[in-house]
C-alpha cells in the first residue's frame, strides 16, 4: 500500500496532522470531555501528535486504532514512555471494543479518506453507528452540545 510505504520511509519521530492541531481544538475538547480519565479511542491515529498532546493534558486513557501495522509499531516505540497509552491495529469499520466501554471515539480525518467520493449521507450515518456501538451514551450530551461541536470544527 502506498501509505505504508510513505510510513517506512520517515523517521519515527515523523508526524502529520490532518486539520487541527490539539492546541487548537483543546478548548473544545476539555468543554466535551471534562473528565480526563474518559476512555478515548483515536480512530485511523495514523502518526499525529494528537494522541500524545492529549496524553500530556491528562487524558491518560487513549487506545489509538489504524490500519498500518507500521505506524502502529513506529507510535509504539515513540509513544513507549506513555504506559497508559495502547495501539492497535485493527479495522475501525469493526472495532475491537466491548459494547459501551468507550466515551469517546475522535476522528479527525479517517472519515474523509474512508469516503472520498461516496456522497450518500446514508453510508456517513453508518459510520456514527459504527462508532457509537462502542462508545458509552451520555445522557449529559445534548442535541445542541453536538451542533454547536460540528459548528466549531
Amino acid at each position: 500500500m502506498l501509505i505504508e510505504t510513505e510510513y517506512n520511509r520517515e523517521a519515527d519521530d515523523a508526524s502529520f496532522d490532518w486539520f487541527k492541531t490539539y492546541e487548537e481544538i483543546k478548548h473544545l475538547i476539555n468543554r466535551f470531555v471534562p473528565s480526563k480519565t474518559s476512555r478515548i479511542v483515536m480512530l485511523g491515529c495514523g502518526n499525529s501528535t494528537l494522541s500524545r498532546d492529549l496524553y500530556d493534558d491528562g487524558y491518560k486513557r487513549v487506545d489509538n486504532i489504524d490500519y498500518s501495522d507500521v505506524v502502529i509499531e513506529k507510535m509504539k516505540r515513540v509513544n513507549e514512555e506513555k504506559t497508559e497509552m495502547t495501539w492497535v491495529v485493527g479495522d475501525i469499520r469493526d472495532l475491537p471494543f466491548e459494547n459501551e466501554s468507550v466515551d469517546v471515539c475522535i476522528d479527525k480525518g479517517t472519515m474523509d479518506a474512508l469516503l472520498t467520493g461516496v456522497k450518500d449521507v446514508w453510508v456517513r450515518n453508518l459510520f456514527v453507528c459504527l462508532v457509537s456501538r462502542s462508545a458509552r451514551s451520555r445522557a449529559d450530551s445534548s442535541d445542541n452540545d453536538r451542533r454547536t461541536l460540528n459548528q466549531k470544527l
